[in-house]
C-alpha cells in the first residue's frame, strides 16, 4: 500500500532519459568491479514494454548487463544509502539468459526470462544466478523507490569461491574521473583517468571537452588545467577502445576559488612588546594580528603558521609565546586554506622591542627596631631615563611613595614599579625591596663545659633576636667570630660581646668560668687534701657554700681569704660521697654571678 501511494506523486514528474536509464543504454558490469554510483532521483520511471514481474513500480531506473565468462553460480548484493549514509529502500529485477543483450531489450524481457525479483522495503537485496553458462548475457534493473538522493552499491559477493561463475570484464568499457573538486586559483591541476579494465589500455583513444567544447590537441589520458580567476568549468573525457561496444565517458566539475579575497595582506600592524629589564628579552603573541588579517572572515577557514624567514623555512613553534632580543624583527606569515590543498598566501609584519625602565636599587636594608627614631632610605640609582614615574606599594597594596625615594621605619616587603610613558607602550619594571627589622641580642643562656684536664673549659653562648650576630670575648673591638662557642678557656671572669652585624648595637654580659676539682681526698697525704675554687680572682664578697644532697649547709668559706673545705663538719670527717656547692661572686658592675656544681669526697 505504501508503494502505490507514492506513485501519485511520481505521475506528475516529466520523464527524461540518460545513459543507463533505459535497457538499450544499460551499463556493463563484471565480477572484478564493485559499482558504487549515484542513484537516480529525478522521478522518471523505467520504459514501457518489459514485464517487470514483482515490481509494482519502477521509479528512477539503473540498467546493467552481464556477460558470463566462466560457468558457475553468481551471488550478488545490492544496497542503497542516502547522502547521510542511512539505508533506504532498493528494488531490482534480473532477466536472462540471453544470447544478445540488444535483442533482449527489444522483446525478450518477459516473465519466462525473469531470474530474480524483489519489491521489499529492504535497503539491501541479494540474489543469485544459478549455473550460469559461458557466453550468456543477463540484464539487471535496479530502482530507487524512495526517490531520495543517494548512492547504490552493486557487487558480486562470491568471487573466487569454489563453483563460482565469473563475468567477462572486457565488456566493461568505463572511464572514471575523480569527484568534483575545488582548487585554489593560480594553481595547476592534472585530471587523471581510470579505465574500467586493462583490455582498454592499448587501444584507448581520448577526447577532452571543456563546457561542452572540444579541447584541440588534447588526446592523452590526463589533462592539465589552470586558472587565475574564480570560475567553475565542466570537463568531460570520451574514451574509445577496440573491444568496447560503446564510448565510455565521464565528467568532472572543477571550481577555481580564491579563499583570500577580503583578507588584509598588506600594511599589517607592528606588534610592540616591552622587554624584561633583567633578560632584555621581549615576549609576543604573534597571533594578535590574525584578527586584522582575517578582516571578519572565519578563522576556521584558515591555518596560520609563522616563520623567521621570507622563504618560509624557519618555522616558529611557539607563536603564542615568541621571545626575542632584537630591537626589530620581521615575522612572515603563511596563511593556508583549511579546505584547499596547496593553497596559501603570505604576508609579514614587524616586531618592535620597547625598552622597559632600567635602574639600580638596593635589595634590602636593616632597621634597628629597638631604636624608634631610626629610618632607612631606598633611593633609585642610575635610571636610564629621568622621566620615569614611580610607585612604591607595601604588603597591603597601599602606595607609600610616588617618588624615586622611599623612607620608612617599618619592617616589611615593598614593591617599586617604574613606568616609562614616553614610548609607544607604557612599559614597567618592578623590583622588590625588604626592610629587615633587627634588634640587640638577648643572651638567654651560657653553658660552661669543663674538659676535666688542666682546668680547660669551653663557653657556649645562646641568644635570641632578629638580627645577624657575631661574638667576641673581653674586647669590644674584637676580633669577632660567627660561632657562638669559645674553647680552651682557663677559669676566670669573661666579658661577652654580642654585636649585631648591621650596626644595631652590642649586648654585653659577664660570665665566670670557675675551676674546681671533681674530687678531693682529705687523708693528709699532701695531695688534694682540701677542696676549693681555683684559678680565679675573687672580690672580698665572694663566697662558696657547701651542702649535702639534702640541701643541708655543711660549710661556708671565702676564696679571697684563701679559705677552703677540709671535709669536716662539726669536727667530724664526713663520709665519702658526692657534695654540692654554690659559688657567688660579683662582676665589676656589682652584678652577682652564681655557679653551681658538685664534686666527690673520696678516701
Amino acid at each position: 500500500m505504501r508503494k502505490y501511494l507514492s506513485l501519485l506523486f511520481l505521475s506528475f514528474i516529466l520523464n527524461s532519459f540518460s545513459q543507463g536509464t533505459q535497457c538499450n543504454t544499460s551499463d556493463p558490469f563484471c565480477s572484478d568491479t564493485t559499482f558504487v554510483f549515484p542513484n537516480s532521483f529525478s522521478g522518471i520511471s523505467a520504459e514501457n514494454g518489459p514485464d517487470y514481474g514483482c515490481l509494482d513500480t519502477v521509479p528512477n531506473p539503473a540498467w546493467y548487463y552481464l556477460y558470463i565468462d566462466n560457468q558457475g553460480t553468481l551471488d550478488f548484493k545490492i544496497s542503497q544509502n542516502n547522502l547521510d549514509g542511512f539505508p533506504i529502500d532498493v528494488d531490482f529485477i534480473c532477466y536472462g539468459p540471453f544470447s544478445d543483450p540488444v535483442v533482449a531489450c527489444s522483446n525478450q524481457l518477459t516473465t519466462s526470462n525473469i531470474v530474480a525479483c524483489s519489491y521489499s522495503p529492504n535497503a539491501t537485496e541479494n540474489f543469485s544466478i544459478i549455473n550460469a553458462n559461458a557466453g550468456e548475457f543477463y540484464i539487471v534493473l535496479i530502482t530507487n523507490f524512495n526517490g531520495e538522493q543517494g548512492n547504490i552499491t552493486f557487487q558480486q559477493t562470491n568471487v573466487g569461491q569454489t563453483g563460482a561463475g565469473t563475468t567477462d570484464c572486457s565488456i566493461v568499457c568505463t572511464v572514471d574521473l575523480i569527484p568534483d573538486k575545488t582548487l585554489c586559483i593560480d594553481t595547476s591541476f592534472i585530471i587523471t583517468t581510470t579505465l574500467g579494465n586493462s583490455a582498454m589500455e592499448d587501444s584507448a583513444t581520448y577526447k577532452w571537452y571543456k563546457n561542452g567544447v572540444i579541447i584541440p590537441s588534447e588526446n592523452n589520458d590526463t589533462l592539465e588545467i589552470f586558472s587565475n580567476i574564480e570560475v567553475t568549468d565542466i570537463y568531460e573525457v570520451e574514451v574509445n577502445a577496440d573491444d568496447c561496444q560503446s564510448i565510455a565517458t565521464d565528467q568532472i566539475a572543477i571550481t577555481f576559488y580564491d579563499p583570500f579575497i577580503g583578507l588584509m595582506l598588506n600594511n599589517i600592524n607592528d606588534l610592540n612588546s616591552c622587554d624584561d629589564a633583567l633578560t632584555e628579552i621581549a615576549t609576543y603573541n604573534l597571533r594578535d594580528n590574525e584578527t586584522q588579517i582575517l578582516s571578519g572572515n572565519n578563522i576556521s577557514d584558515y591555518i596560520f603558521t609563522y616563520y623567521r624567514d621570507q622563504s618560509l623555512t624557519s618555522e616558529i613553534q611557539n607563536p603564542e609565546m615568541y621571545e626575542n632580543s632584537f630591537i626589530t624583527e620581521n615575522i612572515y606569515v603563511k596563511i593556508e586554506s583549511s579546505s584547499l590543498d596547496d593553497c596559501y598566501e603570505s604576508t609579514s609584519f614587524v616586531l618592535n622591542k620597547i625598552t622597559s625602565p632600567r635602574f639600580d636599587l638596593a635589595e634590602s636594608q636593616f632597621l634597628c627596631i629597638n631604636n624608634p627614631n631610626e629610618f632607612v632610605t631606598f633611593q633609585v640609582e642610575n635610571p636610564f631615563l629621568d622621566t620615569y614615574q614611580y610607585s612604591w606599594i607595601d604588603e597591603n597594596s597601599i602606595e607609600v611613595s610616588n617618588t624615586d625615594t622611599f623612607i620608612s621605619n617599618t619592617p616589611g616587603t615593598y614593591t617599586l614599579t617604574a613606568t616609562d610613558n614616553s614610548a609607544v607602550l607604557a612599559c614597567t619594571t618592578s623590583k622588590t625591596v625588604r626592610i629587615i627589622g633587627v634588634n640587640l641580642a638577648t643572651i638567654t643562656e651560657t653553658i660552661i663545659n669543663e674538659y676535666y684536664t688542666n682546668d680547660i673549659f669551653s663557653l657556649e653562648i645562646n641568644i635570641s633576636g632578629s638580627g645577624n650576630y657575631e661574638f667576641s670575648l673581653n674586647n669590644e673591638n674584637g676580633p669577632y667570630q660567627d660561632e657562638n662557642i669559645f674553647i680552651n678557656l682557663l677559669p676566670g671572669i669573661y666579658r661577652i660581646y654580642v654585636r649585631e652585624k648591621s650596626g644595631c648595637g652590642t649586648t654585653i654580659e659577664d660570665v665566670a668560668v670557675f675551676g674546681f676539682p671533681k674530687y678531693f681526698s682529705p687523708n693528709n697525704d699532701g695531695f688534694n687534701d682540701v677542696w676549693t675554687i681555683k684559678h680565679i680572682k675573687f672580690d672580698t664578697e665572694a663566697k662558696v657554700v657547701i651542702y649535702d644532697r639534702f640541701g643541708k649547709v655543711l660549710h661556708i668559706f671565702y676564696p679571697s681569704k684563701n679559705q677552703n673545705w677540709d671535709g669536716f663538719f662539726n669536727n667530724k670527717l664526713l663520709q665519702p660521697t658526692d657534695y654540692w656547692f654554690t659559688a657567688e661572686i660579683n662582676n665589676r658592675f656589682g652584678k652577682p654571678i652564681i655557679r653551681k656544681g658538685h664534686f666527690s669526697l673520696i678516701r
